[in-house]
């Protein structure tokens, strides 16, 4: 499961809610969460800011985040 997936899953948030939160259906949530869809910067900064920053971009392309230098 997409950390998208287990955090909408963690606050009991359905699919369809988040949707339309962030203007897109309950369809394009799943695949979201899935992988299955390249998301815009748009839906990318929506749902960052929906989850509160919990989802980042990098969450969303899988892009470890890197330890800064000392």
């Amino acid at each position: 499961m997409s950390k998208l997936g287990a955090h909408l899953k963690s606050l009991g948030i359905t699919f369809a809610e988040f949707g339309e939160r962030i203007g897109k259906d309950k369809s394009t949530v799943s695949r979201i969460c899935a992988g299955k869809v390249n998301v815009d910067r748009e839906t990318a900064a929506a749902i960052f800011r929906e989850t509160g920053g919990a989802i980042t971009p990098n969450d969303l392309f899988n892009i470890p985040a890197t330890e800064e230098a000392a």
